[in-house]
């Protein structure tokens, strides 16, 4: 093949992509367990929207549940995510600030 025709080949088929980051790699490994931990439709509503692209209309009649119930497993699977993926990723949430503790008086 001469090099004219790799240079052919190379503009139809497109470059290849470069090795996979590791960190991507990672990532994807810690969503998928922290997935994995969910109750089991809770995280079947996140594969659904996020993974798939289904609008909550379509999951909610493909499972024959109320459009509402999908947009509430959905806000319930994220809060779950963001609370085991920050743990792991020692990322504090805006919603988790350390608060003082109940009758105790700050001081300044």
């Amino acid at each position: 093949m001469k090099l004219r025709e790799v240079g052919e080949v190379i503009r139809r088929m497109g470059r290849p992509e470069g090795p996979p980051d590791p960190q991507d790699q990672i990532e994807r490994r810690d969503l998928a367990e922290a997935l994995a931990k969910l109750p089991p439709k809770q995280a079947a509503a996140i594969v659904l929207r996020h993974y798939h692209g289904y609008t909550n209309r379509a999951i909610a009649q493909a499972l024959g549940i109320p459009e509402r119930t999908v947009a509430s497993r959905l806000a319930i699977a994220k809060q779950r995510l963001r609370g085991m993926l920050s743990q792991s990723y020692g990322i504090q949430l805006d919603d988790e600030k350390p608060r003082p503790e109940r009758g105790l008086a700050i001081a300044d």
